[in-house]
């Protein structure tokens, strides 16, 4: 019975005895200014995960982190000034040394002008500031009350800032690899003043709205109308100033307080320009028959209409001669075209008579009367009427019409009708009182003669007037004679070869006779 109870005592006891589980060892070490936690031999149950932080002094990075002979510098995951690598599933022993370097530091070389600040971790800047390699290094800049910033460089490039607290400006490094230098100068805050700019509709100024000027600076504003429209008004200070644009551009000089600029816009209205063609002369028309008004950029054909008979002769437009120009072809078919008209024109035409005339040429070639008209132009295919008319006391002794001699007739008037060519009237008169009988008074020998004659007086006697008349009827020459009954007289004239007749004058009769000079 008791062997029987020391067999159970024993078996018992095997039962309860504990499991034990394998372990694994962790021997983690760090190189000086830097440390591991956990660190040395650090017991891993088989199968765990096992995590260490690594933590570098200040200044100094992790140089490397070799586990079992491996680098795995790469796989360290970063954290908050720490770093962490990992076991996962421990099933061997494992080695972790980590090693440490100092971080490289580059300087920051600070430049500051006067009337400003320049702050660094909330405390001055010194003049060279080092930071490490891959800092981000935020500078501040104040400048002294009632100054702003004049200019700021990093490394000669300049940069502008917009303030991110009342009177102060951040400037933040990216990422630095390399010295830098940031240098900075201050100004005073310049006087300025406000330009309130607007435009009606219809247009636009530029700039518009608040406009800031610095005190004794200019400032243009640029006004533009929308196609159609033009320029109305420009009230600056609420009096009219639309005379002192330049090119549409108004500018304030030396602008020394605030002011107002307002522009306003009105439709252009349509553009017309007058048409003004007067006929010079007469001998027909032109259209348009005076002054007409067109709108610009029409066009409009003015014609020229000659009576029958004329034709164009001169065309001036504003001056200047447009017909007859040679090898221009202004005028085509009697019509002058104006097109995209923009300018006012005046025209005047003369026009010419190009109808054929004939002339009638009437030669009186013994005095005593008229033919009216004389020596007369007629239009072809008219007719013309001659009146002839002697003078008191004389008739037509004869007449040629184009070498057709007609003696002696009582002709009052020649008429041609349908005149077609030139025609050539010859004319003489003689005194009523002269007849066959009375020629027998006066004998004149030698005739013909070379201007040498005498002439033989019967039955005239006392004081009498001598003429020689040329065939035209011309006096060649007048004398004063006193003849005695059946007296000769002797006359001697230098005579160019013709008919003449000698004319004797005695009391109230006329006395006629013929010589031909040779």
């Amino acid at each position: 019975m008791k062997k029987i109870f020391f067999n159970v005592l024993v078996l018992l006891s095997l039962i309860c005895l504990p499991v034990v589980m394998s372990a694994h060892t962790i021997v983690a070490s760090a190189g000086e200014h830097g440390t591991i936690s956990p660190s040395g031999d650090v017991e891993v149950t088989d199968g765990e995960t096992q995590a260490f932080t690594i933590t570098p002094e200040g200044g100094y990075q992790i140089a490397s982190v070799i586990v079992d002979a491996a680098n795995v510098t790469e796989n360290i995951v970063a954290g908050d000034g720490v770093f962490f690598y990992t076991f996962e599933n421990v099933t061997a022993d494992h080695t972790i040394d980590v090693t440490f370097e100092e971080i490289p530091t580059y300087l920051i070389t600070v430049v500051v002008g006067e009337n400003g600040n320049v702050y660094y971790n909330d405390a001055l800047a010194s003049e060279h500031v080092a930071v490490y390699e891959g800092d981000t290094p935020e500078f501040v800049i104040t400048p002294a009350t009632n100054y702003q910033i004049a200019t700021l460089t990093v490394d000669e490039n300049a940069i502008s800032l917009t303030p991110v607290q009342l009177g102060g400006y951040t400037y933040t490094f990216e990422p630095v690899t390399a010295a830098h230098t940031l240098s900075v100068t201050f100004e005073l805050i310049p006087v300025t003043h406000t330009i309130v700019a607007s435009a009606g509709e219809n247009g636009t100024i530029s700039p518009d709205g608040n406009v800031t000027v610095t005190d004794g600076e200019d400032q243009q504003f640029q006004i533009s109308a929308t196609s159609g429209y033009r320029i109305a008004s420009v009230l600056v200070d609420g009096v009219e100033a639309i005379d002192d644009l330049e090119n549409d551009v108004y500018t304030f000089t030396n602008v020394t307080a605030d002011h107002t600029i307002a522009a306003t816009f009105e439709e252009i209205p349509a553009v017309t320009y007058t048409i003004t063609a007067t006929v010079l002369g007469g001998h027909g028309t032109v259209d348009p028959d005076g002054e007409i008004t067109v709108n610009a950029g029409s066009s409009y054909d003015v014609t020229f209409i000659p009576d029958e008979g004329y034709a164009l002769d001169t065309v001036k437009v504003n001056g200047i001669v447009r017909y007859p120009v040679e090898g221009t072809g202004y005028i085509t078919n009697n019509v002058y075209p104006l097109t995209n008209i923009s300018e006012n024109y005046t025209i005047t035409v003369r026009y010419k008579d190009i109808r054929t005339y004939y002339h009638i040429h009437v030669d009186i070639e013994t005095a005593g009367g008229t033919v009216s008209p004389a020596d007369t132009s007629v239009i072809e295919g008219t007719d013309v009427t001659l009146v002839v008319t002697p003078n008191e006391g004389f008739h037509v002794s004869q007449f040629t019409i184009d070498g057709n001699t007609i003696t002696n007739s009582q002709i009052s008037e020649i008429t041609f009708e349908n005149v077609q060519t030139d025609h050539e009237i010859k004319i003489s008169f003689m005194t009523n009182s002269i007849d066959e009988e009375s020629l027998s008074v006066m004998g004149i020998y030698p005739n013909p003669n070379n201007g040498m004659f005498s002439i033989d007086f019967s039955n005239i006697e006392g004081d009498a007037t001598y003429q020689l008349i040329d065939a035209r009827g011309a006096v060649v020459e007048t004398r004063d004679i006193n003849v005695a009954n059946g007296e000769t007289m002797n006359f001697n004239h230098n005579l160019n070869a013709g008919t003449y007749f000698v004319r004797i004058i005695n009391a109230d009769k006329v006395y006629v006779g013929q010589i031909v000079v040779e």
